[in-house]
């Protein structure tokens, strides 16, 4: 199989040496490797040039102010193989990653589209918060345990992009929507639950509001909020009547917070991986957890906030 590597990137020059350092020592080299520069404002493309210069299969595009579905399109549209792997920058790839894509799609013919596994990286006590607060849950498959599915870890047959239309023109929600779309086609999706893509969460709950708003603002604009935004929003809602109820009797403030903490342990629960209850339920994980969850929380609404007020305004 002949696969180009497709990976947007937008300033990420402190990132990208080390993600085309990855897409060059697979075990099963790609044809191309096709780095794609949303309209960079750092050293990005600088960077990209010069591994060019050295890895003659690396390629730099210049697609001018690209969101990720924009210039996910663009390095698809220039590809020169039947079939596209695609990343991102800020990610470290496993050696095997493409190698155990392409033989699950070698071993069945009538496979169109394989989606690896992704992982976050967990190095601090706040990175393991963050994971067991929002990463996605394993889901039992017939291959074993996978996480949700991934455009950062997933190989496709070029002429699938070309049928759904490719991704949509958004900054977020844009590889959720294109891979509903590979769905509704009824291509013929596998799963590779080894080929594994890793990404840094963000290291504090400053970095984690700012990027939970950035999600939150462009999903709205996306008009994705049914699943996320108005679940939370409704959650928030009967926790404001039991407040409210608490004025006349105190007691019943301790609904709404038994709510939350069953949420927080909940979560955590269902990310353990097999754990015992008693380091599921240790204090200072469950505390940790549930500060991150009130900063996701705060970042969605403002987020929220943010789409309605943008709108009108055309804003993206």
């Amino acid at each position: 199989m002949n696969i180009s590597v497709v990976v947007p990137a937008r300033d990420e020059a402190a990132s990208i040496d080390s993600v085309i350092d990855c897409l060059v020592r697979q075990t099963r080299p790609a044809g191309e490797i096709v780095v794609v520069d949303g309209g960079s404002t750092d050293a990005t493309p600088d960077r990209v040039a010069a591994k060019a210069k050295r890895h003659p299969h690396v390629r730099l595009v210049r697609a001018g102010e690209a969101t990720p579905g924009r210039a996910r399109n663009v390095g698809a549209g220039e590809a020169c193989s039947e079939w596209i792997a695609f990343t991102d920058a800020g990610t470290d790839v496993d050696a095997n990653w493409l190698d155990r894509l392409a033989r699950v799609a070698e071993n069945d013919p009538a496979v169109d589209v394989v989606y690896g596994a992704y992982e976050p990286v967990v190095a601090t006590a706040f990175e393991e918060a963050a994971a067991l607060a929002y990463v996605g849950v394993r889901d039992a498959t017939a291959v074993g345990p996978v996480r949700t599915r991934s455009i950062a870890s997933c190989l496709v047959r070029k002429r699938v992009w070309e049928h759904v239309g490719g991704f949509p023109d958004l900054r977020a929600a844009e590889d959720r929507l294109f891979m509903a779309s590979v769905d509704a086609a009824g291509f013929n999706v596998a799963l590779a639950p080894e080929a594994v893509v890793r990404w840094q969460l963000q290291p504090t709950l400053a970095g984690t509001f700012a990027r939970f708003r950035l999600y939150s603002k462009h999903n709205v604009l996306a008009g994705q909020q049914a699943n996320w935004h108005q679940r939370l929003l409704g959650y928030y809602v009967i926790g404001a009547v039991f407040l409210l109820l608490g004025t006349v009797r105190r007691r019943v403030l301790l609904v709404p917070a038994a709510g939350f903490l069953a949420r927080v342990v909940r979560g955590i629960w269902e990310r353990s991986d097999g754990r015992s209850p008693l380091w599921a339920l240790q204090p200072l994980r469950v505390m940790r957890v549930a500060a991150v969850l009130v900063t996701v929380d705060a970042a969605t609404f403002a987020g929220w906030i943010e789409a309605l007020v943008a709108r009108p305004r055309g804003d993206r």
